[in-house]
């Protein structure tokens, strides 16, 4: 992504359970992808949890890893309790 592209967010979405793997997800992105090219964006990008269970629909969507967060604890006393 250049310095100059216009990002969009794909802003946290949610479709009720019941309604989980009917498309309504997909139907709302698409959408919104219609709306970011009308709009002259140049790309979309998402944030998620690689280990939430929303992960492979964003990847199914065509939505590729650009960083990487990392976490530690503060306090090494954490460290050693959590072995």
């Amino acid at each position: 992504m250049s310095a100059h592209s216009r990002t969009t967010p794909a802003a946290a979405r949610a479709v009720l359970a019941l309604a989980l793997g009917l498309g309504v997800g997909a139907a709302l992105f698409a959408r919104t992808m219609a709306w970011a090219r009308e709009a002259g964006y140049d790309d979309c990008m998402v944030h998620f949890l690689t280990a939430s269970r929303a992960a492979p629909f964003w990847r199914g969507l065509g939505f590729q890893p650009v960083s990487e967060w990392m976490r530690r604890l503060v306090d090494e006393r954490a460290i050693w309790a959590h072995g």
